[in-house]
């Protein structure tokens, strides 16, 4: 019955862990991405402003 008990909790904590560092480094990428152009657009702004 430990054995069962440890397999399970070892398969359902890997799967979650699986999970966010798959979909976190997109999200990150993301925010990254808008992030990148959001400092683009105000800083063109700033540079087009007389």
């Amino acid at each position: 019955m430990t054995k069962d008990n440890e397999q399970w909790r070892s398969s359902v904590d890997s799967r979650p862990a699986g999970f966010f560092t798959q979909y976190g480094v997109g999200i990150v990428m993301i925010l990254l991405l808008i992030f990148f152009f959001g400092v683009l657009v105000t800083h063109c702004s700033i540079v087009a402003e007389p």
